[in-house]
């Protein structure tokens, strides 16, 4: 019965052998010189058998074995592993999807075991497990194909166990992915060998590494540095590596600088907020006293006026004004954390979250769900007055970002030497510019006259002065959620 025969060897001897061995026998024999051309031909030509090499250039026999067993058109085919290095390499036929591994030696035995697995084939079930590798009796142990094979493990090694991730491409496709690169993908292997490296990565960042292969010759050069590229949900950047001497092949380093960037945007948040903290000061001091100026001015005035109500009137108007200006100064000191120290004093931080809780539960319109769960006892080091306020602030701005109701959460937990309280609601959310601007004074969204964009930055400046941190996670129409982290009292 003829057969569709396709013989991949880098051996132009070796592939003239099983050409006049398997014609003779009446077989359509195709041959290719590595693995990356007989991808290519497998995309037109279905053999029904594969006489496959295990060293070979650019792709390897393992690896096209293993992409040979993923192509669904292909799950009939007979695959023989054919080499002559099986012996040193210790070969694992079930590992790779051979059904029939021979070692190379004399023709006159290669040629009895080669005719036999086209025989076995035949009548082998498509999971039969592989026999013990054909031919071992004529081979004998070679000391520098060992040697050699053990170097090229070690440097297999290094390559596996780097951080970056690391491409091989050829002709425009991957013909080696290391295991950091794989993990990038989110991929099997088999499925990033032999394809373009653009088509795995999201769409509108195509055009982008498209003109990085494209950018032809010259020098190692970097792409992302500035603005990383998407991949998954990670921001990566690229360098791109020539091999000399090999124009149709780079090598491309991917570096994952997600947490990086981060740290980055951590530091020049924190910066800003320094630096608006610093200017916040100066303006509150400066406003403290022009209040003081007023309300000296205005006490004169009563003093002077003999019981008269209109003015007694107007200078009671210009007493609550003044009030409200340095309740204004004290919440930008607060944020500014420029104000002297108060003593800080140990207490039950659960039991503060509870009364802040029944404080809300009286207060806030009923269409609002409160859920509440918290430890017994968190003891903490800080001002109660101050946390009752930053827990009040939170609460507030949940509420109005429910106005046709919703649900609102308050939960602490202790993480090792911290508490994290979380104040979560399934409100409107927040857009990326205004999550990145919320806690800056006079900030807000609201309506002229519903807030002053103080509350929040208040909280931070609350919260930093208790060395803690504070963040907040959410998207439009998903909510919010706020996480406080204090440090616990020492035991």
């Amino acid at each position: 019965m003829k057969k569709k025969i396709l013989v991949v060897d880098d051996n132009p001897v070796m592939l003239k052998f099983m050409i006049n061995l398997l014609n003779r026998e009446g077989h359509d024999v195709k041959t290719a010189e590595d693995g990356f051309i007989a991808l290519s031909m497998l995309t037109s030509f279905k053999p029904d058998i594969m006489f496959i090499d295990l060293i070979m250039p650019k792709l390897d026999g393992r690896k096209l074995c293993q992409i040979v067993r993923k192509m669904e058109d292909l799950k009939n085919c007979y695959v023989v592993v054919i080499s002559a290095a099986v012996l040193e390499l210790n070969l694992d036929c079930i590992e790779i999807g051979a059904n029939v591994c021979i070692a190379k030696g004399p023709f006159d035995v290669l040629k009895k075991n080669v005719l036999a697995a086209v025989k076995e084939s035949y009548h082998a079930p498509r999971d039969t497990i592989p026999k013990s590798i054909m031919g071992l009796e004529a081979v004998d142990p070679r000391r520098m194909t060992s040697e050699l094979l053990s170097r090229n493990r070690h440097l297999e090694t290094m390559l596996e166990s780097m951080a970056e991730g690391i491409l091989e491409i050829f002709s425009h496709r991957i013909v080696y992915a290391n295991s950091a690169a794989v993990s990038l993908f989110g991929l099997p292997e088999e499925k990033l060998l032999f394809s373009y490296p653009f088509d795995l990565f999201e769409k509108n960042e195509c055009s982008r590494i498209k003109a990085l292969l494209k950018s032809g010759e010259g020098g190692p050069f970097e792409i992302g540095h500035d603005t990383p590229l998407k991949l998954k949900d990670r921001r990566v950047t690229i360098r791109y590596l020539p091999v000399k001497g090999d124009g149709s092949t780079v090598i491309i380093l991917i570096t994952d600088v997600t947490e990086r960037k981060l740290l980055e945007l951590q530091v020049q948040h924190a910066r800003k907020m320094e630096a608006i903290g610093t200017i916040a000061s100066g303006v509150a001091h400066n406003f403290r006293n022009i209040l003081n100026a007023i309300h000296v001015n205005n006490q004169l005035i009563q003093m002077n006026s003999d019981s008269n109500a209109e003015v007694d009137t107007n200078t009671g108007r210009i007493e609550s004004a003044v009030k409200k200006g340095a309740q204004l100064v004290e919440d930008l000191m607060q944020f500014s954390r420029k104000e002297l120290i108060k003593e800080f004093k140990r207490f039950n931080l659960s039991e503060l979250i509870r009364e802040t809780h029944q404080l809300i539960k009286i207060s806030f319109d009923k269409n609002i769900d409160i859920h509440i769960n918290v430890p017994e006892s968190i003891s903490i080091i800080g001002r109660p007055s101050e946390l009752s306020q930053a827990l009040m602030n939170l609460c507030t701005n949940a509420r109005d970002a429910m106005p046709n109701g919703g649900v609102l959460r308050i939960e602490a937990k202790v993480d090792e030497n911290n508490v994290i309280v979380m104040i979560s609601d399934t409100g409107q959310g927040m857009e990326k510019e205004v999550k990145e601007k919320c806690f800056d004074p006079f900030f807000t969204t609201k309506a002229i006259g519903k807030g002053t964009g103080l509350g929040l930055s208040t909280t931070y400046g609350i919260v930093k002065d208790h060395e803690g941190d504070i963040h907040v996670y959410s998207e439009p129409n998903k909510g919010a959620v706020f996480e406080l982290h204090l440090p616990l009292a020492p035991e």
